[in-house]
């Protein structure tokens, strides 16, 4: 029942003539923007991202915490910065970095139906670092 729910509420109707809307949409990127946006990511990129959130977030899957590779870096961000740059960079599929466990939260005391819940998606530390990475 409640992955229907879910399912349902997340679900698209779909789209109706995409190529005519998206020749409507102007061009905005130059290219040197685009330059930018295409170059390969960098150990400096990765180690920002991790510095950049918040050390006690929930923990995923991994069971780990920002706090434990941003205290650790000098033992495992060489290892953890080849492994984000493998995927970002696009040598190597995310794969199991990708699992995720989703939790509802109640947006209201005393929660009565499906609606009245907040999904979650509580990410591995991996695949967290390699988004803070991508929206950076």
């Amino acid at each position: 029942m409640t992955q229907d729910f879910f399912m349902r509420l997340y679900t698209t109707e779909g789209t109706v003539h995409m190529a005519d809307v998206l020749k409507m949409v102007p061009r905005r990127v130059t290219k040197e923007m685009n330059d930018f946006l295409c170059a390969p990511f960098t150990e400096k990129d990765v180690k920002e991202a991790l510095f950049q959130m918040g050390p006690m977030k929930a923990p995923g899957p991994d069971g780990f915490r920002t706090h434990f590779f941003q205290k650790n870096w000098d033992l495992c961000g060489e290892d953890l910065t080849r492994v984000v740059l493998k995927v970002l960079n696009g040598d190597a599929s995310p794969g199991d970095i990708n699992s995720t466990f989703i939790v509802l939260i109640p947006k209201v005391q005393n929660p009565v139906s499906l609606g009245q819940f907040r999904p979650i998606s509580l990410c591995n530390m991996v695949y967290k670092i390699i988004s803070k990475a991508l929206a950076n």
